[in-house]
């Protein structure tokens, strides 16, 4: 094996662990992310069937202010942080290993990926959204921004954002890391050599 497949070679290892880390970061901000939508349903649910009497009351207040503090604390998380960073570092890594394999992946990779796609559409398209309260998306391209929603009746609607240009810089940040995979040398082995009289010895 010449030097330049060698130093291939390593550079698709680590592509491919990039990828496995992507990947199970973006699973993890799809399924926190639809914990959360689940969430503001649920309230959203739970309290439209009260008065403002009842909904005024010290315990019921304080319940939903705990269950909206706990699902912005969920949406955060899931739609800030770990659904941009897990995106961007799943694309950039797939596009830099089909360069490096010049577009070569084996059946078992391909066949994981389609598991995986249907997974990641279906999860949040086939279980989580015939649960929420009327979803609807909303693009206003003058301010790059892409949200998400509910709606039960007209007091009650709610929306976030899934997409704006705080999260592109997020799911931007892992073009930092494909440098060091390019670059970053390889591990030298201490070659340990036979002397003349028995000895090892380095040569």
């Amino acid at each position: 094996m010449t030097e330049s497949h060698a130093k291939r070679d390593r550079i698709a290892r680590r592509l491919k662990w990039l990828v496995l880390f992507g990947a199970t970061l973006l699973m993890a901000g799809v399924l926190v992310a639809s914990s959360a939508l689940l969430g503001t349903s649920d309230w959203m649910i739970e309290f439209a069937s009260k008065s403002e009497a009842e909904f005024l009351e010290p315990e019921n207040n304080d319940r939903w202010w705990s269950l909206v503090e706990a699902a912005n604390k969920r949406e955060t998380l899931g739609f800030a942080v770990l659904l941009p960073l897990g995106f961007g570092t799943l694309l950039e890594s797939v596009i830099s290993l089909a360069c490096v394999s010049k577009g070569r992946f084996s059946l078992r990779s391909l066949l994981i990926g389609v598991l995986y796609l249907n997974l990641l559409i279906g999860i949040p398209l086939g279980l989580i959204r015939p649960r929420l309260q009327n979803p609807q998306f909303e693009c206003f391209p003058a301010f790059g921004t892409i949200t998400l929603s509910q709606h039960r009746d007209p007091a009650s609607n709610v929306s976030l954002s899934v997409f704006d240009r705080n999260k592109a810089i997020v799911a931007a940040l892992p073009l930092l890391v494909l440098p060091i995979i390019f670059f970053w040398p390889a591990r030298t082995r201490r070659v340990v050599s036979q002397r003349p009289d028995g000895n090892e010895g380095r040569p």
